[in-house]
């Protein structure tokens, strides 16, 4: 199997599961970040999910953009208002 093949699968289950962090009203502060960054060391991909209070103030692809961005990491895919990170 190969790595691709690893990571699809991966993402498959992951859609399944339950986020493991939100994107609150709050948007991505650096509690969020420092969250993102012990988790996706911990886990290697996680999902985000973007509430609609986020939303009020933040396009989607800005907070998406600020994820990666300031968690060094890479944004595999996205639904609706979540998002698969995995680390760069």
């Amino acid at each position: 199997m190969t790595k691709s093949e690893k990571m699809k699968k991966i993402i498959i289950k992951l859609w399944q599961e339950p986020p493991i962090l939100n994107v609150g009203k709050k948007g991505v502060n650096q509690s969020f970040i420092d969250e993102f960054k012990k988790q996706i060391k911990i886990k290697k991909v996680i999902k985000v999910k973007i509430l609609k209070s986020a939303l009020d103030n933040e396009k989607k692809e800005k907070i998406i953009s600020d994820i990666s961005s300031q968690g060094n990491a890479k944004c595999l895919e996205v639904r609706g208002n979540q998002a698969i990170f995995s680390k760069k």
